[in-house]
């Protein structure tokens, strides 16, 4: 069982957690009012509410599964379209709702520590190192 968070700024700045396996006690209250998990189901539930959440508040202690630890983040500016999302046929063959919107976080971070994200080994010998996002 693993989750998937979506917190939207107020500035219009979308970023994504996913395969979140084990919840911060906070988000957990959240995840026990969803409905009962089903095996190969992916669905999606929104909440009425706005979850409040603070600058280096723990969201999770575990992602993916004991023996393949993976995350998934993903930044998203919801103000405008990327460059990718220009092309007419790159967007009509990306089915993600959001993808459109997506940024390379690489570029928000100091130059420091962009430079040690981008030295890291790509996840996917095949695809790990490409990017529409991260040119």
């Amino acid at each position: 069982l693993q989750y998937l968070f979506s917190f939207i700024d107020s500035c219009g700045i979308m970023y994504r957690f996913d395969h979140l396996s084990i919840l911060s006690e906070k988000f957990q209250t959240y995840a026990d009012q969803l409905p009962e998990p089903k095996v190969n189901d992916s669905r999606t539930t929104n909440y009425r509410e706005a979850i409040p959440v603070s600058t280096g508040e723990v969201l999770a202690t575990g992602v993916g599964f004991d023996d393949n630890v993976f995350v998934d983040f993903g930044v998203y500016d919801l103000r405008q379209l990327n460059n990718a999302a220009q092309d007419p046929d790159w967007a009509y063959n990306d089915q993600s709702t959001f993808a459109p919107y997506g940024v390379c976080w690489f570029d928000l971070l100091s130059a420091a520590d962009a430079a040690t994200v981008r030295a890291l080994p790509a996840g996917s010998s095949e695809s790990g190192s490409q990017s529409d996002y991260c040119l």
